[in-house]
C-alpha cells in the first residue's frame, strides 16, 4: 500500500509569517499539530503544541516560522515503512504529504496504525515484545504541578495513574495536560510558562490544580501473552496508550512511540544478534523481559550501527536463600567500536535495565556529537 490510499485532506495549515498567538485555540482545541506553508505556499515545516510550551521565551511576540519543527515530508508514493520513520524521527501525530513543493494533505498517527495492525511486523507478536515495563506511576491524588514536573524530568509523555491501594485508575497524557490548561492559564501567564520549564515552587497556583479530572480512563487491558495485533488496533482509535496488567497490577505500559520504533527495527534488522552466555532460570514472562530490554537496545544500536552485536553474561555472585545476586555484563561490539556495561543486583530485570541504559548513554556518547 502507498501513502496515497491514506491521506487525509483534514488539516490544519498556517502561514510561516503568522503571529503564533492567533493559532493557540487551534492547536489545544482541535489538531495538536499544524503544517507551516511558505509565502508561496509550499511546505515549510510543522508545528506542534508541544514546540511552544517548550520555548522558555513569551511566545505571544514570535511568529510561527520561530518555533516549527523542519523534517522531510512524504511523497505520495511512499510506503507505510516511510510514514513509520518520519513519525519517529518528528515524534508527531501526523506527516505531511506533498507534491510538487504542494503540501496535498496529511498522514495521521491512526491512520498509520489501522495498517500496521495487519502489518507482517506484528504477525504472531505479543504485547510483551513492545511494552516498556516498570512504567511511571502517580496516584490520582497528585498535583498538575507535580506530575508536569514528572515529565519533564522522566521524559516520558504518558504516565499510569493508580488509586492508593495501587489499583488501576487510568492514564494521563502530557499533549492532554499541556492542551487542556494552555487555554486556562495562557501562553503569557509567567507561572505556568514557569512549570513547564522548572520545578514548581511551594504555594503557586498551578499546584494547586489536581490531576483528577485529566484522568483517562481505561475501558481495555492487556496481558503480557495478548497479541501485539490486537494492542495495534486499539492505538490506533483514541487510546493515548495501551496497559499491560498482571495480577491486577499494571506491568507495562505500550505507547505509540514503542510500536514505531518497534515495528522500525524489524523492518531493518530482522534478527537481534543478542547471544547469552550463562542466562538465569526464570518465569517464562520475566525471561521473555529480560531478552526484551536487551534486543531493544540491539535494534536502537543497528540503526547507526547495522554490524552491532550484543553478547550478555550472567554471573552469580552470591545467594542467600531464595535470592540470588547476579552480575550481568554486556558487551557490545562492531566495527569501530567495543563497550561494556556491567551492572548487580538480586533483581535480573532491574539489572538488564540499568546495563541497557548505560550501554544507550555511552553509545549517544561516542556517536552522536
Amino acid at each position: 500500500m502507498q501513502i496515497a490510499d491514506l491521506v487525509s485532506t483534514d488539516f490544519l495549515s498556517v502561514p510561516k509569517n503568522a503571529a503564533v498567538s492567533t493559532i493557540f485555540p487551534a492547536l489545544s482545541t482541535a489538531q495538536k499539530t499544524a503544517v507551516v506553508l511558505s509565502d508561496k505556499g509550499r511546505f515549510f515545516g510543522t508545528l506542534s503544541l508541544f514546540d511552544v510550551v517548550k520555548k522558555r521565551a513569551d511566545v505571544t511576540q514570535l511568529h510561527v516560522a520561530s518555533l516549527c519543527t523542519h523534517f522531510p515530508a512524504l511523497s505520495p508514493v511512499d510506503s507505510v515503512s516511510r510514514a513509520v520513520e518520519l513519525l519517529l524521527l518528528s515524534r508527531g501525530d501526523l506527516v505531511p504529504v506533498v507534491e510538487s513543493d504542494r503540501v496535498i494533505g496529511v498522514v495521521t498517527m491512526r491512520a498509520v496504525f489501522s495498517q500496521l495492525a495487519n502489518g507482517p511486523e506484528v504477525r504472531g507478536r505479543t504485547a510483551q515484545d513492545v511494552a516498556s515495563f516498570s512504567p511511571v506511576r502517580v496516584l490520582r491524588s497528585e498535583s498538575l504541578g507535580h506530575v508536569v514536573s514528572l515529565f519533564r524530568k522522566s521524559d516520558v509523555k504518558k504516565v499510569v495513574v493508580v488509586n492508593p491501594d495501587q489499583s488501576l485508575a487510568g492514564v494521563l497524557s502530557y499533549d492532554e495536560v499541556l492542551a487542556r490548561y494552555w487555554n486556562r492559564f495562557g501562553a503569557s501567564d509567567r507561572p505556568f510558562r514557569d512549570a513547564l520549564h522548572s520545578n514548581l515552587p511551594e504555594g503557586d497556583r498551578l499546584l494547586s490544580v489536581s490531576i483528577e479530572s485529566e484522568i483517562q480512563p481505561v475501558d481495555t487491558v492487556f496481558s503480557l501473552s495478548s497479541p501485539l495485533r490486537d494492542v495495534v488496533r486499539h492505538l490506533a482509535g483514541p487510546s493515548p496508550a495501551a496497559v499491560i496488567v498482571a495480577n491486577q497490577a499494571a506491568v507495562g505500559i505500550v505507547t505509540h512511540s514503542d510500536v514505531l520504533r518497534f515495528v522500525h527495527d524489524q523492518s531493518h534488522a530482522k534478527v537481534a544478534r543478542v547471544v547469552y552466555t550463562h542466562f538465569p532460570d526464570l518465569s517464562e514472562p520475566d525471561a521473555a523481559r529480560v531478552r526484551g530490554l536487551f534486543e531493544k537496545t540491539f535494534f536502537r544500536m543497528a540503526r547507526s550501527r547495522p554490524d552491532a552485536e550484543l553478547h550478555v553474561r550472567f554471573k552469580t555472585l552470591s545467594e542467600k536463600g531464595v535470592k540470588i545476586k547476579r552480575q550481568v555484563l554486556v558487551h557490545a561490539i562492531g566495527s569501530r567500536f567495543n563497550l561494556k556495561a556491567v551492572d548487580a543486583s538480586f533483581n535480573p530485570l532491574l539489572s538488564a535495565k540499568a546495563v541497557c541504559k548505560k550501554l544507550e548513554r555511552e553509545m549517544d556518547r561516542r556517536f552522536r556529537k
